[in-house]
């Protein structure tokens, strides 16, 4: 299936430590898993809830919460169960510039140039 093109896309490359797999399907995450190295990180998207998969990380963890779900509380909850938290789908500066400031360890935008120019400020 779809999972197991990406893995072998990815090993093929030899990029299995320089990406980042993620899905709002965590069975999809779970199949992708079976064909990926351990060092290849996976990430649930989530809009709402906790983290309830947490049997998929079993190494470089990370959560992909909604941007708005993200505060000082979320990120002491991240840190305490060691997942690195990248956030879902940033365009705005104002709010880059707050989630950046709480050690978001990723943003996913659609805009990356005014993202990142943000960020540098």
């Amino acid at each position: 299936g779809l999972e197991t093109a990406v893995a072998d896309r990815i090993q093929s490359h030899n990029r299995d430590r320089q990406v980042l797999v993620s899905s709002f399907n965590p069975l999809a995450l779970r199949r992708a898993r079976r064909h990926l190295t351990q060092s290849t990180p996976l990430g649930i998207l989530r809009a709402q809830g906790w983290l309830q998969y947490s049997y998929l990380f079993s190494s470089s963890a990370a959560d992909h919460p909604h941007h708005a779900m993200v505060n000082e509380a979320y990120m002491a909850w991240a840190k305490q169960r060691g997942y690195r938290v990248h956030v879902w789908t940033v365009d705005e500066p104002a709010e880059a510039q707050r989630l950046g400031a709480l050690g978001v360890h990723g943003i996913i935008t659609n805009k990356p140039d005014l993202i990142r120019a943000s960020l540098n400020k």
